[in-house]
């Protein structure tokens, strides 16, 4: 279920928060009504899950062993190794309008979408979730080369510290995310190094509860927006779809 952690800054529950996807994902998400929470290591950024230059002393990280002797642990280093094997993330950006620069980003064809939803109906929308705790918070954006993380400054060193920063060159996403630990495979993984996590996590939500818009492409045809709200129409989202207007054509 959600709850609240120190190092998360979460936004205002006003504030509007997107996720793009194409057609395939979005159908997942009608037909399982449930959000889709990615294993850390999967999602394309090396960096993802790592120590930043000026927090490598805060968590212990000369030290390269995979396994600590005196604690009959794991060490420092493949502490974190194993976190990003057993954190899972759902990612959302966050503005007040769609952005024209992530439908270009984010869909490699004229068939995508957009769930647009709060951050206080996502909050709301995983406090029934009761197999693990979930936390939500705006993405810190770091100069991996020298800064430290910002959470730890007055709270101290935590294994969450990785997963809510990310570097400076993804400033634009202005990434909003809810992050699963998965403590059941962290303490599976402390037993047995060659423990195999899931790939991902489904969380249930109620979809009506969740979602105020769904916006499909600017430059999608009409026969895909029809599709798009029979689809929404037929697992209970009537009246939500809408065709973004990014593509209108303008005065001069």
């Amino acid at each position: 279920m959600y709850k609240w952690h120190p190092v998360f800054r979460t936004p205002a529950a006003r504030t509007v928060l997107w996720r793009y996807m194409d057609f395939t994902k979005l159908l997942w998400l009608l037909e399982n009504s449930a959000l889709y929470f990615a294993r850390s290591d999967s999602v394309g950024d090396p960096f993802e899950g790592s120590v930043p230059s000026g927090a490598l002393g805060t968590y212990g990280l000369g030290a390269i062993p995979l396994w600590d002797p005196k604690a009959k642990r794991p060490s420092a280093m493949n502490q974190l190794r194993i976190m990003r094997r057993t954190v899972f993330l759902s990612c959302w950006h966050k503005s007040k309008v769609e952005s024209a620069a992530l439908w270009s980003l984010y869909l490699k064809s004229d068939e995508g979408c957009a769930v647009r939803t709060t951050v206080g109906k996502l909050k709301r929308c995983l406090t029934t979730y009761e197999e693990n705790d979930i936390q939500l918070g705006a993405v810190h954006y770091i100069d991996y080369g020298k800064d430290g993380f910002r959470s730890d400054k007055n709270r101290g060193q935590n294994l969450l510290s990785p997963f809510v920063h990310k570097r400076l060159s993804f400033k634009h996403e202005q990434e909003v995310r809810a992050v699963l630990w998965d403590t059941d495979s962290w303490t599976a993984h402390h037993e047995n190094l060659d423990h195999q996590p899931p790939e991902s996590h489904s969380v249930p939500v109620e979809l009506p509860s969740l979602v105020d818009a769904i916006y499909v492409s600017p430059t999608a045809t009409k026969w895909f927006v029809d599709l798009v709200s029979a689809s929404a129409k037929r697992y209970g989202l009537p009246g939500v779809v809408r065709q973004s207007d990014l593509n209108r054509s303008p005065f001069y």
